[in-house]
Parts: C-alpha cells; sequence; structure tokens
C-alpha cells in the first residue's frame, strides 16, 4: 500500500485465505483502503467500532458483497435476535417486535441499501439500541455470551425453536465473534469458553399435520377446478411434483424439463434442480435468475425421488411437463 509492504499472521490457512477474499471483494467494489493501515473502509468501521451494534453493522456492510441472498437473510435474522439482548439496562426499552423489525429494515443491511425514510418509532428503537448497546469488550465475560446465546433458542412467540433454527442463528454469532478475533479486537472467540447446550426440542412430526394419500389426491383434484383456463393444470403439476417427489417450493418453481432426466416412459427432477433466491431485501438485481440447489456436504446428495406421473402437460415454461404414469402409483384425479 503505497509502496509500503502490509503483512498480517493467521494461525491457519483457511483464516488467511477468508482474509485475503475479502481484501479482493473490497477492491473489486472499489473501496478506498487506507494508507496507514492498509484496510479497506469497510473493515476499518469493524475495527473502530466501540459496541456491539457498531461492530454487528459493520460486519454485516463487510459480508454482504459475496454472500448469498439466503445466506444474508439468515445474518440478518440471527444478528437481529442477538442484539437486543446485549444491551445495558436502559428505561425506555421499544417493544420487541418493533426492535426487531427496524434491525432487519433498516440496519442489518449495507448503507447502500438503507431505506431513507425511516418510521419514527423505528427511529427511536435504532436510536436506544444504539444508546444501550453494550462494549465489544464486554464479550470476553461468559456471562455476557449467554445472553446472546440464550435467545438463539427460542422463537418469537417465545417457544422453543427447533434444533436447525438454533445451529443456524449460533453458526452467525460464532462467525461475528470470529471476526472481532481476526482483528484483534478480542482475544479469542468468547463462545468457546462457555459450556452451553440448547434445550432439547422434539422433532417427531404430528400426524395430524400431515397430509395422508387420500387428502392429496383430493387436493389435487380441487386444485385442477381453480383459477383460470389453463392454469389449473400448472398448478396441479406443481402440487403434484411438490407432494409425490419431495421436492421444495423453491424447487418445484425453478423446474424445467431440461432439470429432469427420464427412464422408460418416465420423467423424475434430476438432484441438481434450482432455486430462486431469498427475500426481496437481501437480492441484488443481478441475483433474479435461478441459481444452483444449497450447498451440501461432501458425500450421498439430497436426491428427490422421481416425481409422480401427473398428467397435467403444459408449455415448455410450466413448471412440469406431460409426467406419465410410472407403475404402482395411483393415477393423479383428472378434471371432468
Amino acid at each position: 500500500m503505497a509502496g509500503r509492504e502490509k503483512s498480517k499472521t493467521f494461525r491457519t490457512s483457511a483464516q488467511a485465505n477468508n482474509w485475503l477474499s475479502d481484501l479482493r471483494q473490497a477492491a473489486k467494489k472499489g473501496e478506498l483502503f487506507d494508507l496507514e493501515t492498509g484496510l479497506p473502509q469497510s473493515v476499518l468501521k469493524a475495527k473502530e467500532a466501540r459496541t456491539v451494534y457498531a461492530f454487528v453493522s459493520a460486519y454485516v456492510g463487510m459480508k454482504w458483497p459475496h454472500a448469498a441472498a439466503k445466506t444474508r437473510d439468515s445474518i440478518s435474522d440471527a444478528l437481529a435476535t442477538v442484539l437486543p439482548a446485549l444491551t445495558k439496562e436502559r428505561p425506555g426499552r421499544p417493544d420487541a417486535e418493533i426492535l426487531r423489525t427496524a434491525l432487519r429494515k433498516y440496519t442489518l443491511l449495507p448503507e447502500a441499501r438503507r431505506r431513507p425514510n425511516v418510521p419514527l418509532e423505528s427511529k427511536q428503537a435504532l436510536r436506544w439500541l444504539e444508546g444501550a448497546s453494550l462494549d465489544l469488550t464486554d464479550l470476553n465475560e461468559t456471562k455476557t455470551v449467554r445472553l446472546a446465546l440464550d435467545p438463539l433458542a427460542l422463537r418469537l412467540d417465545g417457544k422453543a425453536a427447533s434444533a436447525n433454527t438454533i445451529r443456524r442463528k449460533r453458526a452467525v454469532l460464532h462467525a461475528v465473534l470470529e471476526y472481532a478475533v481476526e482483528l484483534k479486537e478480542l482475544p479469542a472467540n468468547p463462545v468457546h469458553k462457555v459450556k452451553w447446550k440448547p434445550p432439547k426440542t422434539t422433532e417427531t412430526v404430528d400426524p395430524r399435520v400431515v397430509m395422508n394419500p387420500r387428502q392429496a389426491e383430493a387436493l389435487l383434484a380441487a386444485v385442477a377446478s381453480v383459477g383460470r383456463r389453463g392454469r389449473e393444470r400448472r398448478l396441479q403439476a406443481m402440487f403434484a411434483c411438490m407432494y409425490y417427489a419431495a421436492l421444495r417450493p423453491g424447487e418445484t418453481v425453478a423446474l424445467r424439463q431440461q432439470d429432469c432426466t427420464t427412464s422408460g416412459n418416465s420423467l423424475g427432477p434430476h438432484p441438481c434442480g434450482c432455486l430462486p433466491p431469498g427475500g426481496q431485501h437481501t437480492v441484488d438485481r443481478h441475483q433474479g435468475r435461478p441459481r444452483g440447489t444449497r450447498p451440501q456436504a461432501p458425500g450421498p446428495r439430497r436426491c428427490p425421488p422421481g416425481a409422480h406421473p401427473a398428467q397435467a402437460g403444459s408449455d415448455s415454461s410450466a413448471t412440469h411437463r406431460g409426467v406419465q404414469r410410472r407403475r404402482g402409483w395411483p393415477a393423479v384425479p383428472q378434471r371432468a
């Protein structure tokens, strides 16, 4: 930088590669680099932060450009849960729902994407949070880390969250604290000091809320008579793929004929179907096209079973095209 070499030491090559990726992304965005420290502005803001609120805001700005839409949404969701818990006891605490909405819509976004017209109640809630936020150094105490971990195990209604939700939010918190360690704002990740286990939750599916085969056939028959002429067959094919092929809604919407494999007279979805991006506030304009399925661990990949033989042909842009009947499966009821 300006003819002077800058260097930084990491314990592992993975950490060094992550740091190098952040620097390259900052240069690609055209960020200014500080001549004295050699750091880009986004990193410098995080390093200069003195409160958890300011550090998290800088972290989101750093992470956003090279994160997928669903990852952005997960980061925003988790940090909107953690930040209100890491505050001092001050009068005038806003309502929890107002505080969460203000964070999700107006703070946990890069500055360029924040809405200019912030409602008064959201502005007041954010001003309170900014003043009540704990210092970043307070996270060295295990009791403070527990304040951040405990809300991860609860849903918005106060009931126990699922194991996957707890795991996902804890991973975001861990990544934020690892970033603080990288910037030498914390000596070590304080999460490792806490012997915290999320409360056990029941993952058993209630059979009363699961559709049985007879109800599924009745639903598909009813869908065939809903909507405009010509649209009902596409809806029927969509719900047939979701039920019989165990596809997610996003995979079904993005399913095209070229995403399927044929076997004899039957047609089934290929395991590498497409998923649309996440919510509007987390999606860039160039990400409006279909993208690959979510990352999976090495080993056997999630392979949806062959689609049900929904005899609901449509044009090439439809969700499903003329899936023929496969032996042993009941036929989809057709509209009379």
